[in-house]
């Protein structure tokens, strides 16, 4: 069994709770979603 746990953050982050929803609806379901961007991994940094 898995467990998930989502918070409301604190007045910054709680503007991104939209985005945090759909990604944790898709960690729950096992869907995957378009709001990755390869850009803004730590591997795309180092190039």
């Amino acid at each position: 069994m898995r467990y998930s746990m989502l918070t409301a953050l604190s007045g910054k982050g709680f503007k991104f709770c939209p985005a945090f929803g759909v990604l944790a609806a898709d960690l729950v379901t096992g869907k995957s979603n378009n709001l990755y961007n390869a850009g803004f991994s730590l591997g795309a940094q180092s190039r």
